[in-house]
């Protein structure tokens, strides 16, 4: 019997979990929609594909960077919309360029 609930007993179970009121619920339509996240996090989110070492930097270059910290497409596809040209000091001074508000700090 102890072979017949091993799975169980050491979480080997599906997801790894050994019992299912432990599984993480999806999320309800009661949840907030994604694209309506605050500001900051999503700026902090793009932020992070975005290493500081990289800068001052042109759109190519920001490119390569956030393709080599595995940026995800939505990323690199606001990065695709920058001016080529122009050389970026900060990720807040990308963020504008995109069209997005700065960060107000009180």
């Amino acid at each position: 019997m102890e072979r017949e609930v091993r799975g169980h007993l050491q979480g080997s179970g599906a997801g790894g979990r050994a019992e299912e009121w432990h599984e993480p619920e999806p999320a309800g339509e009661d949840q907030p929609d994604v694209t309506e996240a605050d500001p900051r996090e999503a700026r902090s989110r793009f932020g992070r594909y975005l290493p500081r070492s990289v800068l001052p930097a042109d759109r190519a270059r920001l490119i390569a960077a956030a393709r080599g910290s595995n940026a995800p497409q939505d990323v690199v596809a606001e990065l695709e919309r920058l001016d080529p040209d122009r050389r970026f000091r900060t990720v807040a001074e990308v963020w504008q360029a995109l069209g997005y508000e700065a960060d107000r700090r009180f």
